[in-house]
Parts: structure tokens; C-alpha cells; sequence
């Protein structure tokens, strides 16, 4: 068989990207991860003896062997993509419904080019280009696709056989890929990242999504021979979610499972080598990544697109958390925030509660290890920012000076804002409120009173409506200290208010009867409160949804 395998890749070494060449590339693909569970079933047979072992370690030694010299051998699928390269809009082909990118440019014969019903019909020019980027696509995913096949079936391989008393240590490593061929394998990669905004199918193909779970969470970056390698992917994933971020069309027929597959595959990194969150690109990548978050929520941009990019969201947040987790003390999120609240619009402020800040300290606050990660500035810095939106412009409170000067002030009691968005935006800053005073209770100290005046300039406006009551109820009901000090208004000074809401009527004498009677309430655990939490932060995004595209 390993004669097979050599006789393969001689013939892939001389023309890899030939017909020929794809096949036997198809060949290697289907036959290597088979032949890695034969030797394993061999061993098992013979009862993991001493020579079956050693037999088994030999044969994985010449197939790694064979590996490295077909991906140092080559060098024509490490070369960029040679064909046309203009300025893309994707167009719907007729009667299949697949997408394809086509020039911008006008075309005097393209009126000639629609089909009677109006779809847009491709030319034959347009046809050659896919061909041709299709051509260009194969070889390289089918070759990434060989490596993480040997690189995951191999490495989980090898660990079973270290346990194994007879097995030979030192012998086993060499059935791995060294740095100089996981440096190449990073050059191919290049090149589809390249021609990625141009394919729609490019992130999705198997090669491509198996090497950013695979391989490349199993690659030693920390070894200087791949520095280069790391700072040129990073900088590509940059630039290419960058071009996504800037082109609607491109947001709009993105791939977006495998989209969270490259940020699930930079998670699993940066968990093994925590220097790359120091890394210039990563941190402009992961601002990126943030952008791209604000601008598919519910109140975002490209609202069409929050269906197609379910899960991009959560795999972002789980990347920040991360970061946060890494970096300490030296991690802000003020200095995160500093560029989407530059342009403070209602749906922008939405876009960061929804879609980072609640999810953000969701996740982390889920698991009481994680919790310590977050700094009690980050914590402090969000209350105030959410408190500053909810209160009037008027309004002046002295814990909240110095803070934000770097954006244009908005405040959700704006007169001229809508109604159903200002009811939506009070219900996210009340959820954030109570979000963060579960997760974190401990790590409140001044922020308790400045919740509580933030709640007693509203009762003075009435700004929040039902909203407002709901977030009084949660303070009644899980007797946080905010109980304590809002007391005294809920029971004197809020009978005063004169409400018309029948509903806000009824919450408001159950509030009062709860605290007179001195009812005991039944507490919620953390983990029931957050997993209400979720659903009403789905209900929010819904709600949101339907308002947009009203």
C-alpha cells in the first residue's frame, strides 16, 4: 500500500493541479485515514504485541514521510490565483440558485444576458472564470484536506500508543508533520483565503473547514520558524473578513457556518499559545470580528442577513471572552468599545447590548471560574455606560463624570426617538442591569447606588414604562441590595406617581403588597436566572426584528 501511496504522490509532484493529478489527490484523500484504522485494527488483532506495535510505528513513520514530500512537492498549489481579479457583485444564476460573483462594470450586451423571466443568465466568459476558480479551489482543499486527515487520525493515534510499555517515544514523533511542512501547509492555505470574497463556497469546502479545527489548533506556533507563518495568516483572516465587512453583497452570501469555523479554529489557538493575543493582527482581526457582529443584529445594517449568520455571534463572544481571559488586567473593554459607540445611533447601541455586551457577560458569567477573569473597571465601566444611555440628557449624576467623552452623547429618553424602539432599548439596558447584578453582586460596590439613582431619575419621567415595573419586580422578587435602597421609593414616593397603564397599574400594588406584607419569596438560583436571561434576550432580538422589517 505504501508503495501505492509513493507512486501517488510522485505523479501529484509533477503536475498537482492536472486532471490527473486531482484524481490521485481524490485517491490519497479517501484511502489514507482508511489505512491509518487498518494498521490500528492490525495491532488490535495481534493483542498489541511488542511486534505489532513496532510494525504499526514504522508504517506511520513512512507515511509521514510520504506526507511531507507531498506537500513540500508541491509548489504550483502555493502560487495566488492567476485569472481575472476585478471588482465583484454576486448575481443569482439562472434556475440553479447558486451564487457566483460578476463584474461591476457596465455591459452593452447585458440586456442580451437575461432570460426571459429576468434572472441573470451568465455568459461564456463568466462561466470560464468560475471554471477556471474552481480549478484553482480542488487541489488545494483536497490537499489541506489530506493533511488534517493524517494530522488529527495520527496525532490521537500516537497518544494511545505512548501509553503503550513497549512502544518507542522517540520513534513516534517522527510520525508527525515538522515546521517547515506545516509552514507550506499555511501557504496554501493563503492562497484560497485570497480568492475567498470572490467564492462563496471557498470557506465552506472540507479541506479549508477540517484545517482550521484540525490542523491548525495542533500546529506549535510558539517555535520561531512559524512566527511568519502565523503573522501572514492573521494578517489575511484580517484583510479578507475586512473586504466581507466593507461589501453588503459579500455580508449578505458569506458562508457563515464556516465563518464560525476559522473563529472557533483562532479560539482553539489562542487557548495554546495565549502570545498571540498580542499579535497586532489578531487584535485588529478580532475588531473586525466585532464590527461584523454590531452590523448583522436585528437593528444593524444588514438586517437580512441575522437569519444566515446564526452562531457567528456566540463564536465571537466565546473568542472575546478568551481574550479577556488571557490578557487580565491588561484586557479593557472601554478601549474595545472606543470605535462602535464613536457613532452612538439607537440601532448601534442596540447592536452592542444584544449582540456583545449581554452575551459577552452571559458566557462569562455562566461558570464562577471564569467570573474572576473580568475586572471590576470592565465591570464598573459597563453599568455606567448602560446607565448613562438610560437616564435624560438633563439628568447629572457625579459618578458617571469623566466617563464617555469620546462619543456623541445619546440618551435613551429622547423625545424624538420611536416608541417602539425606545420600549426595546429600555427592556436591553434592564436586562443588562440584571445580567450583570447576578453575575457579578460580589464585585458591585458604588455601582449599587448609582443603579438605584439611574432608577429613581426614571420614576421622576416615568421613562421605561412596563419595562421599568418588570426590572422593580426582579429587584422585589431576588431581594438584591438594590432592595434595600429602593425601598423606601417604591413604597412612598411611586404611590404618588399617577400611572394610565392598567398593567403597570397591577405590578405597581403587587410591589407595594409584597414589600408591606413582608412576603418571602421563592429565590431563583444563577442558573435559572440566567437561563431566563436567554430567552429574553432571544425575545428582544425578535421583537427587534419585526420592528425592522415592518
Amino acid at each position: 500500500m505504501m508503495e501505492c501511496f509513493n507512486a501517488c504522490i510522485t505523479v501529484i509532484g509533477y503536475a498537482a493541479d492536472s486532471v490527473r493529478g486531482i484524481q490521485l489527490l481524490g485517491i490519497l484523500e479517501a484511502l489514507i485515514p482508511l489505512y491509518i484504522k487498518f494498521l490500528e485494527s492490525k495491532s488490535a488483532e495481534a493483542n498489541n504485541k511488542v511486534e505489532a506495535i513496532h510494525k504499526e510505528v514504522q508504517t506511520l513513520n513512512s507515511l509521514a514521510i510520504s506526507v511531507k514530500a507531498l506537500i513540500l512537492g508541491t509548489d504550483i498549489l502555493r502560487r495566488d490565483f492567476s485569472g481575472p481579479k476585478r471588482h465583484f457583485e454576486i448575481k443569482v444564476l439562472s434556475n440553479r440558485g447558486s451564487e457566483y460573483f460578476m463584474d461591476e462594470r457596465e455591459d452593452t450586451g447585458m440586456n442580451a444576458s437575461f432570460m426571459e423571466e429576468g434572472r441573470y443568465k451568465p455568459n461564456s466568459q463568466e462561466l470560464e472564470e468560475k471554471e477556471m476558480l474552481l480549478d484553482f479551489c480542488k487541489p488545494r482543499d483536497m490537499l489541506l484536506s489530506v493533511a488534517a486527515d493524517f494530522v488529527s487520525l495520527v496525532s490521537s493515534r500516537t497518544e494511545v500508543l505512548k501509553k503503550q510499555p513497549s512502544c518507542d517515544r522517540d520513534s513516534i514523533i517522527k510520525a508527525s508533520l515538522d515546521n517547515h511542512t506545516h509552514a507550506r501547509l499555511v501557504e496554501v492555505l493563503l492562497t484560497l483565503l485570497k480568492v475567498a470574497p470572490y467564492d462563496t463556497n471557498v470557506m465552506g469546502r472540507k479541506g479549508f473547514t477540517r484545517y482550521m479545527l484540525e490542523v491548525l489548533p495542533q500546529t506549535d506556533w510558539s517555535c520561531e520558524e512559524m512566527r511568519s507563518p502565523l503573522h501572514s495568516l492573521l494578517k489575511r483572516l484580517d484583510k479578507m473578513f475586512g473586504k466581507i465587512h466593507k461589501k453588503h453583497i459579500l455580508m449578505r452570501y458569506l458562508n457563515w457556518e464556516a465563518a464560525i469555523s476559522i473563529v472557533d479554529g483562532l479560539n482553539l489557538i489562542l487557548n495554546e499559545h495565549s502570545f498571540i493575543s498580542n499579535i497586532p493582527h489578531f487584535k485588529a482581526l478580532l475588531n473586525v470580528c466585532v464590527g461584523l457582529i454590531l452590523d448583522i443584529s436585528p437593528g444593524g445594517e444588514h438586517t437580512e442577513v441575522l437569519t444566515l449568520s446564526c452562531g457567528f455571534g456566540s463564536a465571537v463572544v466565546k473568542l472575546i471572552a478568551t481574550q479577556m481571559h488571557i490578557l487580565g488586567d491588561n484586557f479593557s473593554l472601554e478601549q474595545m468599545l472606543l470605535s462602535p459607540l464613536t457613532n452612538a445611533l439607537p440601532e448601534k447601541i442596540h447592536a452592542l447590548l444584544v449582540n456583545l455586551l449581554i452575551p459577552l457577560f452571559i458566557h462569562v458569567g455562566s461558570a464562577k471560574n471564569e467570573r474572576q477573569n473580568v475586572r471590576n473597571e470592565d465591570i464598573s465601566y459597563a453599568v455606567c455606560l448602560i446607565v448613562k444611555l438610560m437616564i435624560p440628557k438633563d439628568c447629572y449624576l457625579p459618578s458617571l463624570c469623566g466617563h464617555f467623552d469620546s462619543f456623541h452623547r445619546f440618551s435613551m429618553a429622547d423625545k424624538h426617538l420611536d416608541k417602539a424602539w425606545k420600549n426595546i432599548l429600555y427592556q436591553t439596558a434592564f436586562l443588562g442591569l440584571k445580567v450583570i447584578t447576578v453575575c457579578f453582586k460580589q464585585c458591585l460596590k458604588t455601582e449599587w447606588q448609582l443603579v438605584a439613582r439611574c432608577i429613581q431619575k426614571l420614576s421622576n419621567s416615568m421613562q421605561g414604562s412596563i419595562e421599568y415595573w418588570t426590572f422593580l419586580d426582579f429587584v422585589v422578587t431576588q431581594k438584591t441590595p438594590l432592595y434595600v435602597i429602593l425601598k423606601p421609593m417604591i413604597l412612598y414616593r411611586m404611590k404618588q406617581v399617577s400611572i394610565e397603564n392598567e398593567n403597570e397599574q397591577n405590578l405597581r400594588q403587587t410591589l407595594v403588597s409584597q414589600i408591606r406584607t413582608n412576603r418571602i419569596s421563592r429565590l431563583s438560583s444563577d442558573g435559572i436566572l440566567l437561563n431566563d436571561f436567554v430567552k429574553e434576550l432571544q425575545a428582544i432580538k425578535d421583537k427587534a426584528l419585526h420592528i425592522k422589517t415592518r
